[in-house]
């Protein structure tokens, strides 16, 4: 998979060599920073918070659209992360239980931050493409800020309620130190299978569900130099050296209740990544590398509410509080709340949906609509990847277009 820039000599950067290794200097591994080996704990948190990744499965841009207030209305391809207890869909009339639901094929996402957009601009309109000098010269420029992009592929199936999905997706942060063409990065190659199952009562009121997901992970680390970058067999070499691979399993569990009348009030409760989820080494380059690396579980509440106006908009909003079992991050890091207005078929199913929603890093927006199979989501997102309380605000854009060939 490419994100960002293609195996040329003359490249065009969106992120600085995202696809193929601008490696960390230290590992990174998002909440789960403060867990992992001294090495990572020595380094300046300021400066380690720039090069954070996701710990989501795959990129999500309703979740996006809406802050990360998704946990109450997470269903399709959202809910084996946001909420397992959504698997399966979150009907009010039960269905036939062994009914298909979706069978993506496939469904495909990406995200890119506003220095990343900015830094690939000047490289099409400076020369920075056809002249390394130029190239260099814009990657220094662009010293202390945070590049950064992902993309996303998944296939499979939800049956019932019960989902399988194997998926990959590949992640990237990179900061360029400001000279002589030096860039610090972090790439992540997360691939493997995502399961999960949830049950819900006669009335479709009380819904629970879990999530496993199998991942095999490949993570390249390290400084490089621009002229390294640019030439392809100094760049096989970097990369050689520099990659570590690790394996985990990764427990989700979710449960969601709602009253079906008014407004119709509901409550959710999520933990992600239960017990934390520890990345074990398989095979290192480095002596480095970490021998495993953990990601902290992420425990959510949330309470919604989804009144139906005049039978054809439906209106989400959810308040959420995520990461309740860090006592030290403070509590306005936590909050995140998301309004979705949906124009809805006479089976209640959303078919065109605007979202905006605000967290600790400003305003988020956010669009989607189907049309017969076809699914596209987009969105602006501002997100917070400062470490603990640590602040370090972002804007992304993001999007996901998804072939569900069962509608």
């Amino acid at each position: 998979m490419k994100i960002g820039i293609p195996l040329k000599l003359k490249i065009s950067i969106p992120f600085l060599g995202l696809a193929f290794g601008l490696l960390a200097s230290q590992p990174l591994y998002s909440q789960a920073a403060q867990e992992e080996s001294s090495s990572v704990v020595s380094e300046d948190a300021a400066a380690v918070s720039k090069l954070r990744l996701s710990d989501s499965f795959w990129v999500s841009p309703r979740a996006e659209g809406l802050a990360g207030a998704l946990s109450l209305f997470a269903d399709g391809l959202d809910a084996p992360y946001y909420n397992p207890a959504g698997i399966g869909g979150l009907e009010w009339k039960s269905e036939k239980s062994g009914a298909v639901k979706n069978i993506y094929f496939p469904a495909a996402g990406g995200s890119i931050n506003e220095h990343s957009q900015e830094l690939n601009q000047k490289f099409s309109t400076s020369g920075g493409k056809d002249d390394s000098a130029i190239g260099q010269a814009l990657v220094d420029a662009a010293g202390g800020t945070r590049q950064f992009g992902r993309g996303s592929f998944i296939t499979g199936a939800i049956v019932g309620r019960f989902a399988v999905l194997p998926f990959l997706d590949a992640q990237g942060a990179a900061v360029s130190q400001g000279s002589d063409g030096l860039v610090s990065g972090h790439f992540r190659t997360n691939s493997g299978v995502v399961t999960g199952i949830s049950l819900a009562n006669a009335k479709n009121t009380l819904f629970l569900g879990v999530s496993r997901a199998f991942i095999s992970s490949t993570v390249y680390k390290g400084s490089v130099y621009y002229h390294d970058i640019i030439d392809t067999s100094a760049r096989s070499k970097a990369l050689k050296d520099l990659k570590t691979s690790y394996s985990a399993e990764v427990q989700n569990y979710g449960i969601l209740w709602r009253y079906p009348k008014g407004v119709r009030p509901s409550v959710s409760g999520v933990i992600r990544h239960q017990g934390g989820t520890e990345f074990v080494s398989t095979k290192s380059k480095t002596d480095m590398s970490p021998a495993s690396y953990k990601i902290a579980e992420d425990v959510t509440l949330g309470f919604g509410i989804s009144p139906i106006i005049d039978g054809y908009l439906l209106i989400n909003y959810g308040l959420e509080g995520h990461h309740l079992s860090d006592k030290a991050m403070a509590l306005d890091k936590k909050i995140a709340t998301g309004v979705e207005f949906s124009l809805i078929d006479s089976k209640q199913k959303p078919y065109l949906s605007v979202r905006t929603g605000y967290n600790i890093a400003g305003m988020t927006y956010g669009f989607g609509a189907a049309f017969s199979m076809f699914k596209v989501e987009l969105s602006s997102y501002a997100e917070d990847v400062g470490i603990g309380n640590i602040q370090y605000k972002e804007r992304r854009t993001s999007g996901l277009i998804a072939i569900d060939i069962v509608e």
